[in-house]
């Protein structure tokens, strides 16, 4: 029986060309990619490592045949020419076009998983999207990665976005990743479990970690944050390999929220408000909160995110049932952050924003220093990020070297 009894109903055919078994499974999810697969594809084709299965999912919303001819026509021109071109690996086409219920790249990616892990449920599933491209020795620093850290549960790869031509485009697109790069150094300037970025084009998961956090979660965007905070609830992630994924910046409306969508928007208004640059007051704020832990478990205290408490989260009154749940200050601390998770810190910066109407002010003008500048601060801020992300790694493969596996405290895997 399949995980989620519901995909039994569904109106779904499978196309199996070639399948063997393999450790390492590719889940790519397929909605208007007519001229993007090939290329990721190919990517595939060139991999040093070759033992794997791809695994594709065609997907649309409901109606689109009628409202966007055009676009289920290139689904279907997909679906024709991937039943017509051989690959050097095994691929299973999984055709879910004319099924209403997997409606969004959550639903594609968890149909994928759930096949997948019928399939093999000890092994890893890469998450690619249709429009991504990949180093050659990609899939071989990725099994390598599990094979090394044997207690991940997950693996969140660097990312790259190519800038595109159109400058206007670009300058978009630097100033969002610029915001993401921020966003994850300012988690690791106070030392959060949570400092890392969810890609769903960059992340990996071993199966049987999918199973226990009860799947990828059924949303039409921002599937990956959720899927990997949950995983991040039960284990640790994999935050740097010597490669990196290069997700596509084209202008899109796959999505309700992303790089692609926001890239529609030429007004950069809307990128103020809706990714401003915390301000690194904010962030200390949360890093505070946290060196209040050993106080908090004794008793109620005084907290710099109080009033976010009050206001948003029924104060400290959950504090208090974590308190009573916890026997020692090391459970209390784990505990404490995984109620105060991703989702809450986000929500906490936003919150801080709104109130205190602080920014962080860059060193260069994201709005109209030269191109090249920008492009060279975000790729400054990608080199610091890397360099926290691999004395990450470094700090867990002396774990390992010393025996201190198997610490699910969330403050025993957070250094700064």
């Amino acid at each position: 029986m399949l995980l989620w009894e519901g995909f039994q109903s569904h109106n779904i055919k499978m196309q199996n060309k070639g399948a063997q078994h393999h450790s390492v499974h590719i889940a790519i999810p397929v909605f208007n990619e007519l001229d993007c697969l090939p290329k990721t594809m190919a990517c595939l084709s060139m991999q040093r490592d070759a033992s794997f299965q791809v695994w594709i999912c065609l997907n649309e919303p409901p109606h689109t045949k009628s409202s966007h001819p055009e676009i289920h026509q290139a689904n279907t021109q997909t679906r024709h020419w991937l039943e017509k071109t051989s690959f050097p690996f095994p691929v299973e086409i999984v055709d879910a076009l004319d099924d209403p219920e997997v409606n969004g790249v959550g639903m594609a990616r968890n149909l994928l998983a759930t096949l997948i892990y019928e399939t093999n449920r000890e092994g890893i599933t890469l998450c690619l999207d249709a429009d991504t491209l990949i180093p050659d020795n990609y899939i071989a620093c990725v099994r390598q990665a599990f094979n090394t850290f044997t207690d991940a549960v997950a693996l969140a790869a660097p990312y790259y976005h190519p800038v595109p031509e159109n400058r206007v485009t670009a300058r978009q697109l630097l100033r969002y990743e610029i915001y993401m790069r921020l966003y994850q150094l300012g988690l690791w300037s106070i030392g959060s479990p949570y400092a890392y970025l969810a890609i769903g084009s960059a992340m990996s998961y071993r199966n049987r970690a999918w199973k226990q956090v009860r799947g990828i979660p059924a949303r039409t965007a921002g599937e990956d944050f959720y899927f990997l905070q949950k995983l991040r609830k039960m284990g640790d992630i994999i935050r740097w390999i010597p490669v990196r994924v290069s997700p596509s910046a084209r202008i899109s409306d796959r999505v309700s929220f992303g790089t692609g969508t926001l890239l529609k928007e030429r007004d950069l208004t809307l990128q103020k408000t809706r990714f401003p640059f915390f301000h690194a007051d904010s962030f200390q704020k949360i890093g505070a909160f946290y060196s209040l832990f050993k106080q908090l478990f004794r008793s109620s205290c005084p907290l710099p995110i109080d009033a976010f408490l009050a206001e948003k989260m029924k104060g400290q009154q959950p504090f208090d049932r974590i308190r009573a749940n916890s026997k020692t200050e090391r459970q209390f601390a784990s505990n404490a952050h995984q109620y105060f998770d991703a989702l809450r810190i986000l929500q906490f910066l936003r919150y801080d924003h709104q109130k205190t109407g602080n920014v962080y002010q860059p060193p260069v003008d994201v709005d109209s220093c030269d191109y090249e500048l920008l492009n060279a601060y975000r790729n400054e801020l990608f080199a610091r990020e890397e360099a926290y992300q691999r004395k990450y790694m470094k700090h867990w493969r002396q774990r390992l070297v010393s025996g201190k596996t198997g610490e699910k405290v969330f403050l025993s895997q957070t250094i700064v």
